[in-house]
Order: structure tokens, then sequence, then C-alpha cells
């Protein structure tokens, strides 16, 4: 009986993490929209009105990348900065962490960029830059 109630909240705890990422998700849409109908300062406010995931490289690379369309410069450079110490960071795996993505599911993995998402920016940063007026 107890190996099946800690399969069950096992089994909870997977689902509530699986919830989580598509909250996650559909959080952005607002956001997303705002910058689809070219309003990209309105999309940066709302993106910082949403619950902060500052241990989250998703999370800095959206930053980022919403201060950078909306003009914000300072702030785009800072949020890629912490982008870029994160992913440093992450390229260190967890033992427990690959363990358990093994047995259970790539989701319980946190976010790794794509190579070339963390080639881009580099670029971003030097735009930013730019518009700061520090050549």
């Amino acid at each position: 009986m107890r190996s099946k109630a800690a399969r069950l909240g096992f089994a909870l705890g997977v689902l509530c993490a699986a919830a989580g990422c598509a909250s996650y998700r559909q959080g952005l849409a607002p956001v997303r929209k705002e910058l689809r109908e070219g309003d990209a300062e309105a999309a940066a406010a709302r993106f910082e009105q949403r619950e902060a995931k500052p241990d989250q490289l998703e999370y800095r690379l959206e930053q980022g990348l919403v201060h950078h369309l909306a003009g914000h410069w300072q702030e785009s450079n800072l949020a890629f900065e912490a982008a870029e110490r994160l992913a440093d960071e992450l390229e260190t795996k967890s033992l427990t962490q690959e363990t358990a993505a093994l047995l259970l599911s790539d989701r319980l993995r946190p976010y790794r960029a794509a190579r070339f998402e963390l080639q881009l920016v580099p670029y971003y940063r030097a735009f930013n830059y730019v518009g700061l007026g520090q050549l």
C-alpha cells in the first residue's frame, strides 16, 4: 500500500511540474500578442509584471529580447548578461537531475538554450551598446 501511495504522490509531482511549464507558456501569450501588434513598450511592461524567474535561462533570454525590442538597452544587456552566466552554470549538469530525467521525463531538466540562441546574445548586446551610444 505504501508503494502505491508513493507512486501516486510521485506521479502528481511530475504532473504539477509539467503543468507549471504550460502555465509559463500561457503567461507569455499577452506579451507575444503585444509584440505582434507592434507595442513593444507595453509588452516589456507586461513581461515585468509576470512572476519573475531570474534563475531560469529561458526567462532571462526572453526578458533580454523583450527589453531590446522596447529599446530598453541597459535592461536588455543586464538580462542577457544574467542569461550568459546561467548558461555557463547549466553546463555543469546535476547528477540527480540527469538521473531523474533519464528515469522519468526530460521536462525535469532545466531549460538549456540551443547553441544558436546563445550565439545571438552577443549580437543583441552589441546593438544595445550602439543604442546606448557606447561604441
